[in-house]
């Protein structure tokens, strides 16, 4: 479902989001943060794509500001130019025009899209504000050209964490130097995230006996392509090694890194355009793993996932929610709070959270019924089972 929103306000966009949940029987309590996307026309459906998919793993709300906005949707920009037109010609002229995408358009949350015009370009915060997901974190991506310092930006200041992608910038030099000249602890760029597989692999090749210092160390990849040399910079830095880099002009991500040491060579190698790598060990055959180019998508939401304060809002809101039902349900102690619990990296940490937080004392949990929604069908004391790390923790 999309909806423009030609000459509007916040306001109103944000009552055609309430009245879009109504009807649809949905509550944007699910959503586990706001996603700021600061992009042009040319990348954003590609943006988009990107967002709607790691959605489905983080519920969001996406809210992208289109700067170009003249040439950002031609049905909007004529609507407007039509409605204008019909207009007294003493009227103040309409500073923004929107467009909202519900359902099937939107993966797991719904988008909003703003197209600023007049002064109302040089302000984007005051636009998105009253529209943010409440007590919820806020990420601002930039999917190409970022801010020379993220964290003076007005949608940068306001993010719990910072996504840029140097690597995708028309100028990829200026933009790693900026970066680095202006970097803190909330920022990240993809063209790290880009090596996580890599990193990952060669850790475990490493942790293999015998453990033989590595002599030196040679990466092979594109040109000109930063997650190369943060490769080669991580493993100089963390092998105390010399580091040589290969570029080829013809690769379009990295293909090889080999580790001389005094048995033989070590070597992860991805044949350019291969979804598949080999390890090579001395003395042993080798090995074909699984290990596609990293997506878009797939960096998107590893750094979504990372982002600490989403376990920590949803245990307070679990917190305030059982509080509420017990409050409201006093006098009434044979109705007990249902709580459906799942597995997975966010919701150990949730009950990490939980753990922690100071208001728990004054929940009485002998009324509330704990379920566990896909628990696997293993021993009650098995490392696999979900329920055994929450009661791990502390109590």
């Amino acid at each position: 479902m999309i909806i423009n929103l030609p000459n509007t306000n916040t306001s109103k966009i944000s009552a055609k989001i309430d009245e879009l949940h109504e009807e649809r029987g949905e509550s944007a309590t699910g959503r586990v943060l706001t996603l700021l996307i600061d992009t042009t026309l040319k990348e954003l459906e590609n943006a988009l794509g990107a967002a709607n998919a790691a959605s489905r793993e983080h519920p969001c709300r996406v809210i992208a500001i289109v700067r170009d906005w003249q040439s950002a949707n031609p049905s909007l920009h004529n609507q407007n130019q039509e409605d204008q037109e019909n207009k007294n010609q003493e009227e103040e002229t309409p500073n923004l025009d929107a467009q909202v995408r519900f359902g099937a358009d939107a993966g797991a949350g719904e988008i909003i899209i703003l197209y600023p015009h007049n002064d109302l370009v040089r302000h984007p915060d005051t636009l998105v504000i009253p529209l943010l997901v409440p007590d919820a974190p806020i990420v601002a991506w930039w999917p190409t050209n970022a801010p020379e310092n993220p964290a003076n930006d007005l949608l940068g200041a306001m993010a719990s964490s910072r996504i840029t992608d140097a690597q995708r910038a028309s100028n990829t030099l200026e933009t790693v130097q900026n970066l680095r000249k202006n970097w803190s602890s909330k920022d990240v760029d993809l063209s790290w995230t880009r090596i996580t597989s890599w990193r990952a692999m060669l850790a475990s090749m490493l942790d293999q006996p015998p453990h033989l210092p590595i002599l030196s160390v040679k990466v092979s990849g594109p040109k000109h392509y930063v997650p190369l040399h943060l490769l080669a910079q991580w493993l100089k830095i963390s092998l105390n090694v010399p580091v040589e880099i290969v570029e080829d002009s013809s690769a379009h991500a990295i293909t090889e890194v080999s580790l001389k040491r005094q048995d033989g060579e070590l070597s992860l190698t991805r044949p350019s355009g291969s979804s598949q790598a080999i390890i090579s060990l001395p003395g042993q055959a080798s090995q074909p793993i699984s290990m596609p180019i990293r997506s878009l998508q797939d960096c998107l939401s590893e750094e979504l996932r990372r982002i600490d304060p989403i376990a920590a809002v949803a245990a307070q809101k679990l917190v305030t929610l059982i509080m509420q039902w017990q409050s409201n349900n006093v006098e009434n102690l044979n109705k007990p709070f249902h709580l459906l619990l799942t597995g997975g990296t966010d919701s150990i940490r949730m009950f990490q959270m939980l753990a922690s937080n100071p208001l728990l004392p004054a929940i009485d949990w002998s009324n509330v019924h704990i379920w566990w929604a896909d628990e696997r069908f293993v021993a009650y004391n098995s490392e696999d089972r979900n329920a055994r790390k929450a009661r791990e923790l502390p109590s």
